[in-house]
């Protein structure tokens, strides 16, 4: 049987770190403290890099078959 993301025909990168940015790891047990918790400010500049970062990684995948 394959897997899940062996299915798939598209890797959309920037809509994957967004979720994972988003997904909340603190609910397994791991409890931060405060100075280690981000704020909604905080978490927003966090999803721009990281979609940032995805745009550039795309880029870069993408000159190599030009």
């Amino acid at each position: 049987r394959k897997m899940r993301f062996e299915k798939e025909r598209t890797f959309e990168v920037s809509k994957r770190l967004v979720r994972w940015s988003n997904n909340d790891f603190n609910k397994y047990g791991k409890q931060l403290n405060s100075s280690q918790q981000q704020s909604p400010g905080n978490r927003k500049e966090s999803v721009e890099r990281l979609a940032d970062l995805a745009s550039g990684v795309l880029q870069g995948i993408a000159r190599k078959f030009d």
